[in-house]
């Protein structure tokens, strides 16, 4: 078995600190107090050195987030260049997401810029690009380009037809579901404007739930009012209490399907 060098100097630091616990019980003191001072400084030089080999990140994985980092630009770009000029809110936008989203900062976000203008310089091919993600990422993570690429395409306000087409061609060739990419442009689109956004705050309410729950707790809100509101539970109530609780059961089929359909 392999322990890391960093263990190794603590381990040691605490065999030798106790070492002078048993040298002094037989007078040694002289002895026991060079053990000390040895301990101590394996002890100082090993705790650093614990701490730099946790945070330590292999080699191999950041080759793997470099790379996705890379065709997640590659791609960007390609989708400003499709209306025939690229827009200043797009590249902001492209930037704003590396340092909001995946807190990127000063040299990466530089390999970000260069990245920029070398794809502008030199396109890659986007059938290519989409084929090697396919290749190296999972679902989860293409999910995650698109939502990116969608995230561009609407900084300007609206996604412009030239746009959708390419959104479309990528989504296909990464192989994103039709429902994936009408929910995720759907939820973008409802970012923007406040009447859907005010709308979403009010199903969440219906629902019993603070606005951004997440979808198992939004089915489960669903399926625990839907228990008491029910046409087949609340039919031998009078009429009055009976239309009441289908028009709060209707209330909250909508509510759940707008949400459901939304994310």
């Amino acid at each position: 078995m392999n322990i890391p060098i960093a263990k190794q100097f603590i381990f040691l630091g605490i065999i030798i600190m106790i070492m002078p616990i048993s040298l002094a019980i037989w007078g040694v003191s002289v002895i026991s107090l060079v053990m000390l001072i040895l301990s101590i400084l394996v002890f100082l030089i090993g705790q650093p050195l614990l701490k730099r080999t946790k945070k330590r990140t292999s080699p191999a994985r950041e080759r793997r987030e470099l790379q996705f980092f890379d065709w997640m630009i590659r791609l960007a770009v390609a989708l400003m260049k499709v209306d025939g000029r690229l827009d200043r809110l797009e590249i902001q936008a492209l930037k704003q997401f590396f340092i909001s989203k995946l807190n990127v900062h000063d040299q990466t976000l530089e390999w970000v810029g260069n990245t920029i203008r070398q794809e502008l310089h030199t396109p890659s091919s986007l059938v290519n690009l989409c084929i090697s993600m396919n290749g190296a990422f999972p679902y989860e993570q293409k999910l995650i380009v698109i939502n990116f690429l969608v995230l561009i395409a609407i900084s300007d306000s609206e996604i412009r037809p030239a746009e959708q087409i390419f959104l479309d061609q990528v989504a296909r060739l990464l192989g994103i579901s039709e429902r994936d990419m009408v929910s995720i442009v759907r939820r973008h689109h409802r970012g923007l404007d406040p009447m859907s956004r005010s709308k979403e705050i009010e199903c969440y309410r219906v629902l019993g739930l603070n606005p951004g729950a997440n979808q198992d707790a939004i089915k489960t809100a669903y399926r625990q009012m839907a228990k008491k509101y029910h046409p087949d539970v609340t039919c031998h109530l009078e009429e009055r209490q009976r239309l009441a609780s289908e028009k709060k059961m209707k209330a909250i089929s909508e509510s759940y399907e707008y949400l459901r359909t939304s994310r």
